[in-house]
């Protein structure tokens, strides 16, 4: 989960403008309003937990980074993971279930690409919250206690403060579980229940208010990107049929694992009532529940079935251990002692071609070969190529200009280290002096570039080349 990390350049959907929020922040001191390019920010209107935990990283490790955009996903990807192990063995007192769903989860296509585990986007953050709050509505519902109604409403608030509506779109499912299980009226009939539910929703109110307060305009912005504009319309051209999220599962988001959902639901609903089962069917709702409302909307983006990774790989793991256990009842007794070991064996025999894959996977994405855009190389690039000349100096970076939101995190972030990246378009080809360093990565410039001056090529990675100019042809 954290191969890698920093070795990665930052992504251009929706990484790298979350990056800019972030270092704009770290700058500005401004924690109420996010901007970008130094305006309020009514492109990206989500809350801004995710933001203030990268902007806290940034003074951890001494400045802007991968690493300091990526940690908090990153973390919130190995709580989750920690979360199905632990809870797996206490609450439903099976270790197997748990590292089964853990190994599954972490070699899942879908969860561990961009744009979710491992870069500085809101996702991962979100799944973590979502998972928390869905384990304890269920124990709350097991066991009555408060302390689990009370990490509910928290994991309410913190998954709406971290995509907004996002939070709230497996909510019907909980609604569902609660009448299939007796229990809705008595949930309605407890003040502390409404009491819990409501507390959840002041902080993202404040927030709301507050924020459209400081920057007038924001609400409207939320009510076009969230509430209404995703379902309603296609935003940015991002659409596709109803089964989009279902072909796109099938095809390559869950990789291998596409061929165990099958047998895995089988095994389970021919399992004996009890807690793992119980829970199953409260996963199965949600993820019933997501992949309908994310396939009705209008708009339709790779990540969005995120939340259901998880879901499924705990489901996959609880098949798995039920399983284990019938495969107990049939070797000899003398073996009983060895039996864990083999159970290990046998899963970490499944999931090596899909760990091998998900590892060739991270290496291809260090110079970008997997990525959203073009861009992407020159941050692999100017990693490389400033570790090798590290001199304090301006830099001219050619680039066709537009959104380039890439451009705007790295050059704020390498002015921290004293290297000042000054980006030219093409059409400023003819101003460069002799002794400039100039980075080009259009094949088109680089040739425009080489017929104009006379050069010295300092170094070339994947296309990509900073020349010095030495003076007119």
């Amino acid at each position: 989960m954290l191969f890698d990390l920093h070795r990665i350049p930052i992504q251009l959907w929706d990484e790298s403008r979350l990056a800019n929020n972030a270092l704009e922040m770290y700058d500005s001191g401004e924690l109420l309003v996010t901007t970008f390019e130094g305006k309020p920010d009514l492109w990206n209107t989500k809350p801004p937990l995710l933001i203030w935990l990268q902007v806290g990283m940034m003074h951890l490790l001494g400045g802007p980074s991968e690493l300091a955009i990526r940690i908090p996903s990153a973390a919130a990807a190995v709580a989750s993971v920690l979360l199905l192990i632990g809870f797996s063995a206490r609450g439903l007192g099976s270790w197997g279930t748990g590292l089964a769903a853990g190994f599954i989860l972490v070699t899942i296509p879908g969860y561990v690409s961009t744009h979710m585990a491992r870069t500085g986007d809101y996702d991962s953050m979100l799944i973590w919250w979502l998972i928390l709050g869905l384990v304890s509505f269920f124990q709350f519902l097991e066991t009555n206690r408060p302390q689990y109604l009370l990490l509910w409403g928290l994991s309410i608030t913190a998954a709406i403060m971290t995509k907004g509506v996002a939070a709230l779109l497996g909510s019907p499912a909980l609604l569902l579980y609660a009448i299939l299980q007796g229990r809705l009226w008595q949930l309605l009939r407890q003040p502390r229940v409404w009491a819990v539910l409501l507390g959840a929703l002041v902080m993202p109110a404040l927030y709301y208010l507050t924020r459209e307060a400081a920057a007038p305009g924001y609400w409207h912005a939320v009510v076009i990107n969230e509430l209404g504009g995703r379902f309603a319309g296609t935003l940015d051209e991002h659409q596709g049929p109803w089964t989009y999220y279902l072909n796109n599962m099938q095809h390559h988001l869950l990789g291998p694992w596409k061929y165990c959902l099958l047998p895995a639901s089988i095994i389970l609903a021919l399992e004996r009532p009890s807690a793992a089962r119980r829970l199953s069917v409260l996963l199965f709702f949600f993820i019933v529940c997501w992949l309908t409302i994310i396939s009705t909307a209008q708009t339709k983006l790779e990540w969005y079935p995120g939340p259901v990774y998880p879901l499924l790989a705990w489901l996959m793991g609880m098949a798995l251990n039920a399983v284990y256990h019938r495969a107990q009842q049939w070797l000899p007794t003398a073996t009983r002692r060895w039996q864990p070991l083999f159970g290990l064996a046998a899963l970490l025999l499944l999931i090596l071609v899909p760990y091998q894959n998900i590892i060739q996977s991270i290496i291809d994405q260090r110079s970008g070969k997997e990525s959203w855009s073009e861009d992407t190389s020159t941050p692999s690039f100017l990693r490389h190529y400033l570790r090798e000349h590290p001199d304090f100096r301006t830099i001219a970076l050619v680039y066709p200009g537009g959104y380039r939101p890439l451009h705007s995190f790295y050059t704020r972030a390498y002015a921290h280290q004293g290297i000042l990246l000054s980006l030219t378009l093409p059409n400023d080809l003819q101003k460069f002096k002799p002794g400039e360093e100039v980075i080009v990565y259009n094949q088109a410039t680089k040739n425009e570039l080489l017929a104009t001056y006379q050069t010295v090529l300092l170094y070339e990675q994947d296309g990509t080349a900073a020349y010095s100019i030495q003076g007119k042809r």
